[in-house]
C-alpha cells in the first residue's frame, strides 16, 4: 500500500483487518479483478462501436476516439491479467480510471440514461461512477510485487493475443465506419417526411412494411435478422420516416441499413464483428493472462513480503 493509505488504515481499522488489508494489497486478486474488467469493458465497447452508426454517438464515443481507447484498454487489462510491469501498469491503470470516472461523472451531471462504459449494456453512469470510483481504490490500495521480465515465448504469445485483438476490432469498426449508413437515410428525400403509426404490439416488420407503403421506398429486412421476431411493443407515433428506420435498426442489435437497388435493406451490421466474436477476443485475454501468470508461477504469484523488495514496512 502506499504510505497515505497505509496510513489511514492504521489509524481506524482492528488489526486483524488489517492485516486482512495487507494480504489483499500484496496479492494478485486486484490485478486479475481489474484486468478482467477491463478487457471485457473494451470487449463490449468494440461490439458497440462495430455495430452503431456514428451519427448516433458523442465525439468521445465515435469511431475515430473508440479506436484509438479500446486498444489502450485491451492492452492494459491483458498487462494486469498477465502481471507485466507491475508498477508502471498500476501508474497506467491509475490514469485510465481517472479518464473513466471523469467521462461517466459528466455523462451523470448531463442527464444520461445510460454510459456507454459497457458498451449497449444499459449501465446507469452513477453506477459507472462508483465502479471507477472501486477501481481507483483498489489501485490505490495495491502493493504490487517485484517481477521478472517476460521471456521471449511469453512475449512473443502476449504479443499475439494483444495485435490479434487489435485487428480485429480496428477491422470491425472500419467494416462499419467510419461515415455509416444512416446518413445515406437522412439524406433520401423519401424518407424525410414524417409517418404516423398506431401498433398496440408492433414488430420490425409491421413498422417497415408501413414506411414502404407509405413512403414509396422498397424496403427489406434480411432473413438473417429474424424481423417476425423483432419486437418493437406499442408504437404510436408521428415521426420521420428515417427516425423509425433507425429505431428498428437499434432493436435488430447490431444491424445497418444498405443500398439495395432503388431502396434499403437492413442486414448484420458487420460482415466481421459479431457479438461472439467480440466475447472470444474477452475470453482470450483473461485465458492468456491466467495461463502466463500460472505458467510464471512464483515470480508472479508470490506475496510482496517474499519479493526482493522485501517486506511491507510496519
Amino acid at each position: 500500500m502506499s504510505t497515505s493509505v497505509q496510513s489511514v488504515v492504521k489509524g481506524f481499522l482492528p488489526e486483524a483487518l488489517q492485516a486482512q488489508i495487507s494480504r489483499l494489497a500484496s496479492s494478485a486478486a486486484i490485478p486479475l479483478v481489474i484486468g478482467a474488467l477491463l478487457s471485457v469493458s473494451a470487449a463490449s465497447k468494440a461490439y458497440a462501436a462495430a455495430t452503431q452508426d456514428p451519427t448516433w454517438l458523442p465525439w468521445f464515443h465515435s469511431h475515430w476516439v473508440m479506436a484509438v481507447w479500446i486498444p489502450i484498454e485491451l492492452a492494459l487489462g491483458l498487462a494486469l491479467l498477465a502481471g507485466l510491469w507491475p508498477q508502471t501498469v498500476r501508474n497506467v491503470a491509475l490514469l485510465v480510471f481517472v479518464v473513466l470516472f471523469e467521462a461517466a461523472l459528466y455523462e451523470w451531471v448531463d442527464g444520461a440514461r445510460h454510459c456507454a462504459c459497457f458498451g449497449k449494456v444499459a449501465l446507469p453512469p452513477w453506477a459507472a461512477v462508483l465502479i471507477d470510483v472501486f477501481c481507483l481504490g483498489l489501485l490505490a490500495l495495491w502493493r504490487p510485487a517485484a517481477s521478472a521480465p517476460p521471456g521471449r515465448l511469453g512475449s512473443g504469445v502476449l504479443a499475439a493475443v494483444a495485435v490479434g485483438s487489435w485487428v480485429y476490432v480496428w477491422s470491425s469498426i472500419w467494416d462499419y465506419a467510419p461515415k455509416g449508413p444512416i446518413a445515406l437515410l437522412r439524406h433520401d428525400l423519401f424518407l424525410v417526411r414524417s409517418v404516423k403509426i398506431d401498433l398496440p404490439k408492433a414488430s420490425a416488420a409491421d413498422v417497415v412494411k408501413i414506411v414502404s407503403e407509405r413512403r414509396f421506398v422498397p424496403l427489406a429486412i434480411d432473413e438473417r435478422l429474424a424481423p417476425e421476431t423483432i419486437w418493437l411493443g406499442t408504437v404510436r407515433t408521428k415521426a420521420t420516416a428515417f427516425a423509425l428506420l433507425e429505431l428498428v435498426a437499434e432493436k435488430a442489435g447490431g444491424a445497418r441499413w444498405i443500398r439495395d437497388g432503388d431502396g434499403y435493406r437492413l442486414v448484420p451490421a458487420g460482415r466481421v464483428g459479431s457479438a461472439m466474436g467480440f466475447a472470444v477476443v474477452a475470453f482470450l485475454h483473461l485465458a492468456t493472462g491466467l495461463a502466463y501468470r500460472v505458467v510464471q508461477g512464483e515470480n508472479y504469484l508470490r506475496p510482496v513480503s517474499q519479493s526482493p523488495r522485501g517486506p511491507m514496512p510496519p
